[in-house]
């Protein structure tokens, strides 16, 4: 794989390390993104929220606290819906309203507001109570759910909309009011509607904006650079939520060194896999409970879902590979099958993207409907493009880098065909490169425990500010062993300048084995870590690429 510098300097110092990494970045302000403000301190209008909308959201709610009305909460089955519904919910119970949260089921009732969910809700609502709701809230969902919309409409049924997805040209929905920002998750938007409901405690919910804001991928800089930096120290020094408590005992986490690294690749897909595979209900009832045996019953839960989720992707990714390999030098992959789960194929979605490097559509096909998940990278705004294609399309939502659409499973073929079609005409090349980014060559001598702290003062990393990635040259192989339950890491050490020993681990790349030589001189692509053992740090690299020193 060819490799790209993102900056041909060098730097000599640490000093010139961060400013050359800043400068990757696109970062003009230093003070501001190593030293972000707190998030309660950003004006509505600086996360692109409509001070008027939000108003008359404020004064409805006060009126249904008043009144003691009837109100549900309708969230989604992910790690940002129930985030956003848990934050919904508490805030509500704080300024004295119980309210009833309702999450979707993926199998029963689909993505989002969908008059099949909204008539098990208001069957079930008369059961309890003999009248229908006065009040709707959704959260990260709603702002192209016009057939729904319509219906509790004619049922007169207030409805206020709270989300982050990309609307639908300039079509007015038939709400109270719509609370909406792009530039934050739906959970992110959830918050900023709490701070307003309960203005004395919004701390209490950055934990749960953290995790809805790395789940969605959403950029970490500006408002969500904040709200994720004051998430992770909740999570650190106060991580109250017994809930949490035990998904990080069993995810075997150092919560108070915990990362947003740590949380994308632990903790958020435990919570996920309910959502996928079951129930995300239980996902929303694990971060509200209250009590410790109730959340170690629904930890394990989870844990066991997840594991369930693990082995069926393991066994889907094979067939899915096998498809996108014919299809790699198209500007759009789709892959497409009957034995794809549901809720996987956002994963599929995921690591295909990840290889190869252009939107991929994985599609799973029943008798009644076909469903596909869409992935896509920046620079690509995937709903854009799909909207061209809307006709096709029974439904249809997302934002620029995720989406998803519901199509005649008996039409999957011809759709497939001309979504390919479309993006050779509307997909730009230059768009997409085979190359690996890399920060820039990193000086023998900067490579130091001390440059390894300087990277992490740009914490935390994630979409649009990807941790920092170096060139090492001429790092000597001394030794080399497989390691791993089943042997598939690789651990190397490396002599730089024939003076300093390092240990290099390469997860997931046991294959290197059978290419590099003893004794031989290669580039490595890196990331900077460090090993803790006794106590005692010592620097180490993780080998993301290699190729022989010139």
């Amino acid at each position: 794989m060819q490799w790209h510098l993102k900056n041909q300097t060098q730097p000599k110092n640490s000093q010139e390390l961060i400013e050359c990494l800043l400068e990757n970045r696109g970062i003009l302000d230093k003070t501001a993104f190593l030293s972000p403000k707190n998030p309660k301190d950003f004006t509505l209008a600086e996360v692109g929220i409509s001070s008027a909308n939000l108003a008359v959201a404020k004064l409805r709610i006060q009126t249904a606290i008043k009144n003691q009305e009837r109100v549900i909460i309708f969230g989604d089955y992910d790690v940002d819906g129930v985030s956003a519904t848990a934050i919904t919910w508490e805030a509500l119970k704080e300024a004295g309203l119980i309210t009833q949260p309702f999450i979707p089921h993926r199998i029963k009732h689909g993505y989002g507001l969908s008059i099949k969910a909204l008539d098990e809700i208001l069957g079930t609502y008369a059961e309890i109570k003999p009248a229908k709701p006065d009040l709707i809230l959704t959260v990260d969902n709603g702002i192209v759910a016009f057939e729904a919309l319509d219906y509790l409409a004619k049922l007169k049924i207030d409805v206020i909309v709270t989300d982050h997805h990309q609307p639908e040209g300039l079509k007015k929905l038939p709400v109270l009011t719509t609370i909406h920002s792009p530039e934050l998750c739906g959970a992110g938007v959830a918050w900023f509607l709490a701070k307003e409901i309960a203005p004395k405690s919004p701390d209490q919910w950055l934990d749960l904006v953290t995790l809805a804001t790395i789940a969605d991928q959403m950029p970490l800089l500006n408002i969500n650079r904040s709200l994720v930096v004051e998430g992770l120290k909740k999570f650190r020094t106060n991580l109250t939520r017994p809930g949490l408590k035990e998904l990080v005992k069993l995810a075997a986490i150092d919560v108070h060194s915990l990362t947003a690294e740590q949380l994308s690749f632990s903790l958020i897909p435990r919570l996920n896999a309910m959502g996928r595979m079951a129930d995300g209900a239980d996902s929303l009832r694990l971060l509200c409970v209250r009590t410790q045996a109730r959340a170690m019953e629904l930890a394990a839960k989870l844990q066991a879902t997840n594991l369930l989720r693990q082995e069926l992707t393991f066994e889907l990714t094979a067939s899915a590979l096998a498809q996108a390999e014919e299809q790699k030098s198209q500007k759009i992959i789709v892959v497409s099958s009957k034995d794809f789960h549901e809720g996987v194929i956002g994963l599929l979605a995921g690591k295909l993207l990840e290889k190869f490097r252009r939107p991929i559509i994985a599609i799973q096909i029943s008798p009644n409907s076909a469903k596909a998940s869409v992935r896509s990278m920046p620079g690509i705004d995937i709903i854009e493009f799909l909207r061209r294609s809307k006709a096709h399309f029974w439904e249809l939502g997302g934002h620029k880098l995720a989406a998803g659409f519901v199509c005649d499973p008996k039409k999957v073929t011809e759709i497939s065909q001309h979504l390919i079609e479309s993006a050779e005409k509307f997909i730009q090349p230059n768009k997409f490169s085979e190359a690996l980014e890399v920060d820039f060559d990193l000086p023998e001598k900067l490579v130091t425990l001390e440059n390894l702290d300087q990277t992490l003062l740009l914490e935390p990393f994630g979409q649009a500010n990807p941790k920092p990635t170096f060139v090492i040259r001429n790092l000597r192989v001394l030794d080399l062993a497989l390691i791993g339950k089943s042997q598939q890491h690789l651990k190397l050490k490396l002599s730089l300048n024939n003076q300093t020993i390092l240990a290099g681990l390469a997860w997931q790349k046991a294959n290197w084995s059978e290419q590099i030589q003893l004794a031989k001189f290669y580039d490595f692509v890196i990331q900077l870590d460090q090993n803790l053992w006794r106590e005692k740090r010592q620097l180490q690299l993780i080998l993301i690429d290699w190729q022989l020193a010139s």
